[in-house]
């Protein structure tokens, strides 16, 4: 895979973790994940 396409799932990641509670299994699979208690969040401005 292409070394861009791996930067910005990474970043991608960061960014759902700034303003979520993420849970992943063994191969990075998102399987539940959680606001956090943020009222707007400073990164992806979504409101709660």
């Amino acid at each position: 895979m292409k070394s861009r396409v791996q930067r910005g799932r990474q970043k991608f990641k960061e960014l759902l973790q700034t303003c979520s509670q993420l849970q992943m299994d063994a191969v990075d699979n998102v399987i539940e994940y959680e606001m956090k208690d943020v009222q707007i969040c400073r990164s992806c401005g979504l409101a709660k």
